[in-house]
């Protein structure tokens, strides 16, 4: 009687099991040294990631964003930012460990996705060809 208990539990925790996504392969995750106490950011220049301001100092959704997470997740360090010229230049700083988190409005892409790990999107943006 106690078998016929048991089986139907171990086929579902069986099933359960096999339905996980495996966790994030973490070995990709940038070493943040702490001796440096830096974390480094990459992105590009423009109105919606980063850019000096009128009195010369940087500004932009990214920018504010990136220095609001360092001072609430590692307040001990301080933020640098590395200027890239293309969105293409934003990932391979990235694998070439040049930075720690791209701040950059990226689209997710297929591709991408296989090269870097992604969050969360906060915002959604929509890629577009505009020809004249």
């Amino acid at each position: 009687m106690r078998l016929f208990y048991i089986q139907p539990l171990l086929i579902l925790a069986m099933m359960l099991l096999a339905g996980c996504k495996p966790a994030d392969d973490i070995s990709r995750l940038p070493s943040i040294d702490k001796g440096k106490k830096e974390i480094v950011f990459v992105t590009h220049n423009g109105p919606t990631t980063y850019y000096l301001n009128s009195e010369n100092q940087p500004a932009g959704i990214e920018y504010d964003l990136a220095t609001l997470f360092v001072k609430q997740h590692y307040p001990e360090h301080s933020v640098r930012f590395v200027l890239v010229n293309s969105i293409s230049d934003v990932i391979l700083s990235l694998l070439k460990n040049k930075a720690h988190i791209a701040a950059a409005n990226l689209s997710v892409t297929h591709l991408r996705q296989h090269l870097v790990l992604f969050a969360t999107p906060y915002q959604e943006t929509q890629q577009q060809l505009i020809f004249n």
